[in-house]
């Protein structure tokens, strides 16, 4: 799975991208990261942390 944040240059979908990465990748799960005060911006990455499934 890809947790990515819209607000977050280096996290997007990666399903789209290309044909392996749809096979590679389950799902693009979009998350708001961050918190209140970086939610909104690129710095937002540092928000994004594992999730155990």
């Amino acid at each position: 799975m890809n947790f990515y944040d819209r607000d977050d240059i280096l996290g997007y979908p990666l399903r789209p991208i290309d044909p392996a990465y749809e096979k590679a990748v389950k799902e693009d799960i979009e998350v708001n990261s961050g918190g209140v005060a970086m939610s909104w911006n690129p710095l937002s990455h540092g928000g994004i942390f594992p999730i155990e499934a």
